[in-house]
Parts: structure tokens; sequence; C-alpha cells
């Protein structure tokens, strides 16, 4: 739900941007740090270089000195091979070796210096635009938001919680009558509960039964309440801000974004169809599981929401893939009564999913409840065609109830079945 006159800000992005920065700076800082060692480096190579070149300044034996020295130096009977011009010689190659070797060192510790430098600054660069192009992901995704999140003012508020009775009620027993008062005080409910989209116009009818405080349970579901089934000061607080939020919308001309459905169908696993449904046995998940999965990608259930309020419907249609028909049809129906994984039932119903398949399911109904492939087809079809989808797209099940039971019949287990669905389907 939106908050009153307002919208979302813009906290995400700045503290993506912040995460950037740092990440940023401490590459920068690493990169001085290595700059810093191969400075030192290069200065040592270059004391060490300064040393050589002294050292061979001061030898006797150099060049400039070697003639004087060598008249005053006595002769020597047995002289050794390495003494005089070769000595000489070889100190000399010696250092120009250690002069190279340093040189070579220098070059080579600036070398590395300046890839270090230029490689934290490509990173620097890197992490910049990519805080960049996150930042503005993220802005444009809440504009995005912004637009499609109607603004909601006090006065909408108001206006709504004066159509809703300030009063707690709660069902009322079977055979009773209740008041003038309180039959005022349920239609209220029950008309704010049709705008939702929770129960038909017939249902409007002042009594307070197992329709509306199924309705009610649902509605407390998808809200995130406590679900009690009871109309109280919190639930008319939430009935009144969903009521003012939908006419905002309608208002303003803001409707629900389409939902991208995936290139490839993810099939349901027999894992989580026994996590779904714990009471179908090895044997009646392996004869259904494939067809559903058929079903499912032939009639667009393809998101976990879809698959979850599907699913959760069949398990309490069926209890769990254990019956197929009906156990007590009523008379009125004939033929037509509830078969398959969601439970068809009236002619006309079979007549069109009929024709939507291909099949004769009016001249021979049972194979909704005898053939796999018919049960799932049938369900799918139905499920798709009355427009469960896009209700399960908003994750309105107590829409998705009204439209498969016509009512709120095993309400409890449907929102449970759900639950379970939409864990195991890792939504």
């Amino acid at each position: 739900m939106s908050s009153v006159g307002g919208s979302g800000g813009s906290g995400g992005a700045d503290s993506a941007s912040r995460a950037e920065s740092a990440r940023a700076e401490a590459a920068r800082a690493d990169a001085a740090r290595q700059a810093e060692a191969s400075r030192k480096s290069a200065e040592e190579a270059a004391r060490a270089q300064q040393a050589v070149k002294s050292a061979v300044a001061q030898n006797p034996f150099a060049k400039d000195t070697f003639t004087v020295a060598a008249a005053k130096a006595p002769v020597e009977l047995n002289p050794s091979p390495v003494s005089g011009p070769v000595a000489q010689a070889q100190t000399v190659d010696a250092a120009r070796e250690a002069q190279v070797t340093q040189e070579a060192e220098v070059a080579q510790a600036t070398q590395e210096a300046q890839t270090t430098e230029a490689q934290a600054t490509e990173a620097q660069a890197t992490d910049e635009a990519q805080a960049t192009d996150e930042a503005q992901a993220t802005e444009e995704a809440q504009a995005t938001e912004e637009a499609q999140t109607p603004t909601v003012t006090e006065a909408d508020l108001e206006a709504a919680r004066a159509e809703l009775p300030d009063v707690e009620l709660t069902r009322n027993p079977a055979g009773t009558d209740p008041s003038a008062e309180v039959t005022a005080q349920n239609q209220q409910v029950q008309t704010a509960l049709r705008e939702l989209g929770m129960v038909a116009a017939s249902h409007v009818t002042g009594f307070y039964g197992s329709i509306t405080e199924g309705a009610i349970k649902s509605f407390q579901h998808e809200q995130g309440m406590e679900v009690t089934g009871n109309y109280d000061a919190a639930t008319r607080e939430a009935m009144a801000g969903e009521l003012a939020e939908r006419r905002a919308a309608e208002a303003q001309g803001i409707t629900a974004p389409a939902v991208d459905l995936p290139d490839e169908y993810t099939a349901v696993t027999d894992e989580q169809l026994a996590d779904i449904m714990p009471n179908a046995t090895a044997e009646l998940r392996e004869r259904y599981l494939e067809p559903l999965n058929e079903a499912m990608e032939e009639f667009n259930i393809t998101t976990p929401e879809r698959q979850a309020a599907f699913l959760s419907q069949i398990a309490a249609e069926t209890a769990d893939l254990q019956f197929m028909s009906e156990l007590e049809p009523a008379a009125d129906l004939g033929d037509y009564y509830g078969r398959g994984l969601m439970q068809l039932t009236h002619e006309a119903n079979y007549r069109e999913a009929g024709t939507a398949l291909g099949v004769d399911l009016v001249g021979n109904p049972n194979q909704v409840a005898t053939d796999p492939d018919l049960a799932a087809r049938t369900a799918g079809w139905y499920f798709n065609d009355r427009g469960l989808n896009e209700q399960a797209d908003g994750r309105h099940i107590g829409a998705v109830t009204l439209g498969v039971n016509g009512g709120y019949n095993g309400i409890d287990r449907r929102l449970e079945a759900y639950d379970a669905a939409l864990d195991a389907l890792g939504d």
C-alpha cells in the first residue's frame, strides 16, 4: 500500500553510491601504497649505484692514478695472475655490470609503479562508471515505481472510512437473524468486499456467514495480518486503505504493469508437489505431475505466483489429488457435477471447456475425472479463461478462491497450501 500523500525517497541510490565510492577510494589507496614502495626501491637502487661509483673512484688502480701508484709500488718477483692491469679491468667491469644491473632494476621498478598506478586508475574509472550505472538504474526503478503508485490523501482515507462501520463484527450464528442495525453494518462490510473483488453481488445479504468470514480471512492474509475472519478496527483501517488506493489509482489512470512471463517453462518437481500436497501419495503424484506441468505450460500458469495459486486451489478441491469427483453431488446438477483437478461443474462449463479443448465433454463428462490429461487441462483452461492468472499476479488469493469455488469453502486449507506453494516454488 502507498503512504498517505507521499512517495519513496532516494536512500537506496545514496547508499549504493557511498559503497561504490568507498571501494574506489580503497583501490586508490592501494595503488598509492604500491607506487610508494616502487619509488623507495628505485631510490635504494640509485644509492647502491652511487656507492659503486664512489668505490671505483677511490681505487688506487683507477685510470688517472694508476701510473703514479705503479711507479711507487715495489717490484713483485712473483706477481699474482689477477694483480695489476688485470685486477683493474675486473674491478671496472664489475662496477659497470653493477651499474647496468641497478639501472635495469630502477627501470623495472619504475615501470611496475607506472603499471600499478595505471591499473588503479582504470579500476577507479570502472568502479565509478559501475556506480553511476547502478545509481541510474536505481533511480529509474524508483521513478517507475513512483509512477505506478497512486497518491492517496488523508481525505481519500477519510471518505473510505466513512463507508465502513466503526464497530467490531463477527460471524452470525447459523439460523439467527441479526438486528436491523447489525444487518446494515454487515452490508457495509460486504459492499466494500465486493468492490475489492472478494464477494459477488449476491453475497451482499446483510448476513455475516461463511462467505463473508472467508473473504475477510483472505483479505487479512493478503495484507499480512493475523487471520481471524473477524471484522475489527485493524481490518477496517486496512480495508479503507485498500479502497482508497484502488480508487486513487483508477482516478489517476494507473494500472498494474503487465507481468513478464518466462521464455521457458520451469516444471514443478515431485519434491515441490509433495511439499504443497503432503497427503498425496507417490503414486498419485506420479499420475498427475506430468499432466499438471503440461497444462500449466499450455495455459500460461508459468510464474511462481500463478503456480502457487493454481496448485493450492487444486489441493483444496481434491484433498491433495485424492478425489477427482464430488463425493456428494447436488441433485440439480445432473451429470455435470464437480470433476477433475478443478472440480469442473455445470453443463455450461463442460460445454465451454469441451469446445475450447476439442473434446466432447457434454456427451462424456466422466472422462474429466478418469483421464489425468483432461483433468489437468480443464483445470488449466478454467484458471486462465476466468482471469485467475491476473488475480494470481497480484497475489489476490481471495479473488482466486472466489473464482474457483464461488465462495470460500475450505479457505483455511487454501491459504495454508498457498503459503506452502510459494515457499516450495522459491518465490
